[in-house]
């Protein structure tokens, strides 16, 4: 099961259950593959949010758009994509560019997002939000 994997979750306020699960970075991956440094893995999470039962579904607004999707209701978005950053510990942007080749900048390119694990939780209780949102919307449509 999905939530099995969870290092964090809860339930909003409308009643959303939502939670994140931690992976290594394909970077970190590689890291390993190549250097065999485990020492400066870095942890990525991703997003999860349970759609309530009789949701219609919907275009959420998420990073990446919905990326993950199960037959228990769970929509997910992940942060693996192209410009999607996570740092090691003690890692600096500067440092992560200057090992992989990137321009000497102390600050992202417009494309690039640094992750952290509360920046995660924050897209994620954004997708919980929407999902209230149209889950209130379509109830208030049946009541009509």
């Amino acid at each position: 099961m999905l939530e099995e994997s969870f290092v964090e979750s809860g339930v909003t306020e409308d009643g959303i259950e939502w939670g994140i699960n931690a992976d290594f970075s394909h970077d970190s991956q590689l890291d390993v593959a190549l250097f065999g440094n485990f020492e400066d893995l870095a942890v990525c999470h991703n997003g999860y949010v349970k759609l309530p039962r009789n949701h219609p579904g919907g275009d959420f607004n998420v990073h990446g758009g919905i990326t993950y999707s199960n037959q228990e209701g769970w929509i997910g978005f992940d942060t693996h994509h192209l410009g999607d950053i996570w740092l090691a510990p003690n890692q600096t942007l500067k440092d992560y560019k200057t090992r992989h080749g990137l321009p000497d900048e102390t600050e992202p390119y417009r494309l690039e997002r640094v992750w952290t694990k509360e920046k995660v939780i924050e897209e994620t209780l954004k997708l919980a939000k929407q999902v209230a949102e149209t889950s209130g919307k379509m109830n208030k449509f049946r009541k009509e």
